[in-house]
């Protein structure tokens, strides 16, 4: 039988389809993991070991999805709709990220496979905090930034870019997305009253990166570069999110600010190195 017109079901299903698609739902994740990748692989040479490893911890990064709702971390609902098909995917993307990142790192040099012990002991601390639902903490999410943003490291390595390049572009992607973390969490928290502190020593960190970096930037020992301007679109997204007070409720817009301020740290890099 048809369904009657303003029926929900279309719609039911359409949102039971969209859950079974478990994409990452954080969409800061997204940036966090794509911008130093296509960092390195811009400024490196695309090897097929960097390729592999690319593709590997693109899988890692799909795998996170199905495996919270596996733990029945995103409801016992979606678990029972979407279980099915979060068995297969965590399958699929953990298959691929065993067979691509092994054979990467067999094709990588040894400097890249070393490097691959930085994401790795970040993932291993991050696994208890996953488990125990206490990813969505200031520190779960800042060790979450700081895993996806070193991942990286060995692809950089396999892209036979040197290792001073690799330490800066790895610094400069970290320090803007611990900046974002940090200043999304003082704009959300502000709604409930518990941001002040929080606030305060963000802008304080935020302050604090300008001078550093022009200071980085004009001493060659240290690290020899100009890379360290690549900060600056960060902490001024951070500075202006801050003293804006921007809503909670415009969440979006915030995003958005930090999309362009990314944008901008990419082409700084690209210049710069």
């Amino acid at each position: 039988m048809p369904d009657p017109p303003g029926s929900s079901r279309p719609r039911v299903s359409l949102t039971i389809a969209r859950r079974r698609l478990l994409l990452p739902k954080e969409h800061g994740a997204y940036a966090e993991i794509g911008f130093p990748l296509l960092t390195v692989l811009l400024l490196g040479v695309p090897s097929s070991a960097a390729l592999l490893l690319s593709i590997a911890v693109v899988c890692v990064f799909l795998l996170h999805e199905p495996a919270l709702v596996l733990l029945g971390h995103r409801g016992a609902r979606i678990k029972r709709e979407a279980g099915g098909s979060a068995v297969r995917l965590a399958a699929v993307f953990a298959t691929g990220a065993l067979g691509f990142g092994i054979a990467g790192l067999w094709m990588s040099p040894p400097a890249a496979q070393w490097g691959a012990l930085v994401p790795l002991i970040l993932g291993v601390v991050l696994l208890p905090m996953t488990a125990s639902r206490r990813e969505k903490t200031l520190l779960g999410e800042l060790l979450a930034a700081a895993a996806l943003v070193t991942a990286c490291v060995p692809v950089a390595l396999a892209a036979s870019l040197p290792i001073a390049t690799t330490v800066a572009v790895g610094i400069v992607w970290a320090v803007t997305f611990e900046l974002g973390t940090l200043a999304v969490r003082s704009t959300v928290t502000g709604a409930k009253g518990g941001a002040g502190r929080l606030r305060a020593t963000t802008l304080v960190l935020a302050l604090g990166v300008i001078p550093a970096a022009v200071w980085i930037a004009n001493t060659p020992v240290l690290l020899g570069s100009r890379a360290a301007l690549a900060v600056l679109p960060g902490a001024v997204a951070t500075i202006s999110l801050l003293v804006l007070r921007i809503a909670p409720r415009r969440i979006r817009a915030i995003g958005w600010t930090i999309a362009a301020s990314n944008l901008l740290t990419l082409s700084l890099l690209l210049v710069f190195l």
